[in-house]
């Protein structure tokens, strides 16, 4: 009877341990499952932005995109690199770095946000561009003269 109780005892042991073995990959399932479901929630947000920027393409003007993309291509490849590099190198950066440390942005935000752009706008709309444009032609015709003279 004591043999069969430990028999008892033993296969009830057997058992809780295969419960707990059970619960412990059904738990293991249930994340992975999560994990899954987490992934493709990714997947969709990306699928609906996707989705969206093929709508924004699908109103561009393609030819005048692909004509910017040329003439920026022609750009980009009429840059002498070289000479860049070189007057890059020649610049005070720890000079220009110093300086921007140096700004009060806090002030220049407060002055930023006080200045009337209705009324500058406006300003800017009433400039004479033609009459402007004439005037400094004008004043390049006369200092052409005075260094025809030998004033410079």
């Amino acid at each position: 009877m004591e043999n069969e109780i430990k028999k008892l005892r033993k296969q009830v042991l057997a058992t809780q341990t295969i419960c707990i073995l059970m619960l412990v990959v059904l738990l293991g399932m249930m994340v992975g499952i999560l994990q899954i479901v987490r992934v493709f929630g990714e997947y969709k947000e990306d699928l609906n932005r996707a989705a969206a920027l093929v709508k924004e393409l699908k109103k561009a003007d393609i030819p005048q995109l692909a004509e910017d993309i040329h003439t920026t291509s022609e750009a980009i490849n009429a840059v002498d690199w070289a000479d860049l590099s070189e007057r890059l190198n020649e610049m005070d950066l720890q000079g220009i770095k110093e300086t921007i440390d140096s700004l009060d942005l806090d002030q220049i935000n407060e002055t930023l946000g006080q200045l009337d752009l209705d009324e500058i706008a406006q300003t800017l709309n009433d400039l004479d561009i033609e009459k402007i444009n004439q005037t400094m032609d004008d004043i390049q015709a006369a200092l052409d003269k005075l260094d025809k003279f030998g004033f410079f």
